[in-house]
């Protein structure tokens, strides 16, 4: 998981790690910024070595975590990830798999080129893989569509619906060649409170968020705009999560993530001087708006800094 600097005041705030429970493999990730405040990488290390066998039992490569390393456009649009395995024998950084990311003049993602070089669910290998992700964007900007297509073969997408300018429903079908029609496999309920995400229902696998009291200003990034839990990165300006539960489909606590961070004064970081342009405007209760007078308003820049402003008649 990985969120940007995020802004409020004079105040900068950063997400240092997460720790996850409750999980057969329990692991604590840890942040990496650059003097921009931007994530440069993240570091994964598993409570456990994760073994992956053949056939025969036999172990076959062992795994202690993972890394992600992130490169940024002029305009701090994310335009690669690169993922790693780290190797437990050796611990040595196998290239698991590489994103590059492609922005319109908007500064929306609109494909995502994924080579991964791996066997599916397994260890880096020299099978290749190549999926990318295409996005399409309502005239709100706001995401409606992400279709799949690997190895030149469309196979899957995302339909994603809005109501109110939040999400409030996906639906994830596959392509089926047989018959050349698409199949229903996955529906995904958004549910908010005053602006805020506070549960996700797929199949009946469910995901409950808690929060702080920082307004966060939200900024679409990649990582997890691979795959429905972008959402509410892009469409709710929320508090910063503090906790996430998963649930299975028989209602059972599976994993806890816990999310921790640290507060800076905005001199103590680079500020970036270029002219920064507007995002969108939200009233209290999370609400796009264009901008009403005696109402507390909150303008999100393109920068991910939030300014909380008031015009009294």
């Amino acid at each position: 998981l990985c969120l940007p600097m995020i802004g409020f005041g004079q105040f900068q705030y950063k997400l240092d790690s997460v720790v996850a429970t409750n999980n057969p493999n329990s692991r604590t990730t840890i942040m990496n910024y650059d003097n921009q405040g931007r994530n440069i990488g993240m570091e994964t290390i598993y409570d456990t070595i994760e073994d992956y066998t053949d056939s025969a039992g036999n172990v076959i490569y062992s795994c202690s975590g993972n890394y992600h390393s992130t490169t940024y456009d002029s305009q701090s649009n994310p335009i690669n990830l690169t993922s790693y395995w780290i190797n437990a024998t050796t611990q040595n950084l196998d290239t698991l798999s590489i994103r590059n990311f492609i922005y319109n003049s908007n500064n929306l993602c609109i494909e995502q080129e994924l080579i991964a070089v791996q066997t599916p669910w397994g260890p880096p290998s020299s099978q290749s893989i190549y999926l990318s992700l295409n996005h399409s964007y309502n005239t709100s900007n706001q995401l409606i569509l992400t279709e799949s297509i690997l190895n030149g073969q469309i196979v899957s997408k995302i339909d994603y619906y809005w109501q109110s300018g939040v999400i409030d429903y996906s639906i994830h079908s596959d392509w089926n060649l047989n018959n050349s029609t698409w199949d229903s496999s996955g529906f995904t309920q958004f549910n908010f409170n005053a602006g805020n995400l506070i549960n996700t229902n797929w199949n009946n696998n469910s995901t409950d968020y808690n929060y702080n009291n920082v307004l966060m200003s939200n900024t679409a990034f990649p990582i997890f705009i691979v795959s429905e839990w972008a959402l509410y990165g892009i469409s709710a300006y929320t508090n910063q999560i503090t906790v996430m539960q998963f649930y299975n489909t028989n209602g059972a606590l599976t994993a806890t993530e816990i999310f921790y961070y640290s507060p800076f004064q905005s001199s103590s970081i680079y500020e970036n001087t270029e002219k920064k342009s507007v995002v969108t405007i939200i009233d209290l209760l999370g609400r796009e708006t264009k901008g009403t007078k005696n109402e507390v308003l909150f303008y999100i820049y393109d920068d991910g800094t939030v300014e909380k402003r008031i015009v009294i008649e």
